[in-house]
């Protein structure tokens, strides 16, 4: 496969810019120091893209709140203590911003719980005690 001149110099230079790419993130350790946050909730969960408020116990019903900064496909699974899979959400893309996740608490007995969110590949754990 034969490439231009012109096409040579314009690689080249798409390959300086990465390389100046990662000097910059490999000479400035203080800027992943620099980048991080708390979340509302406390937890240092710097680089996570998906953010669990709280929740409540309204009624019948119980609430989980989260935060999400991209839209995206947010996926929910609910375990028992046991870890054995009890309930999985219906795949929805959400927008970015908050989100209520809600469900009928007279069907969970009373126990440990974990609510495991995946959003862009990223996990997150929420435990509950019903």
């Amino acid at each position: 496969m034969w490439i231009s001149f012109e096409q040579m110099q314009q690689r080249s230079r798409h390959g300086l810019g990465l390389l100046l790419l990662l000097m910059v993130f490999t000479f400035m350790p203080s800027l992943g120091r620099a980048c991080s946050f708390t979340s509302p909730t406390g937890d240092n969960d710097a680089g996570m893209m998906i953010h669990i408020t709280g929740h409540t116990i309204q009624g019948n019903y119980l609430i989980i709140t989260y935060d999400i900064d991209y839209p995206g496909m947010t996926k929910v699974k609910l375990f028992n203590g046991n870890r054995e899979l009890l309930w999985r959400s219906q795949y929805v893309d959400d927008k970015e911003g908050e989100h209520r996740l809600v469900l009928k608490a007279s069907v969970l007995n009373p126990g440990n719980y974990i609510f495991e969110f995946d959003y862009k590949n990223q996990k997150q754990s929420y435990p509950i005690q019903m």
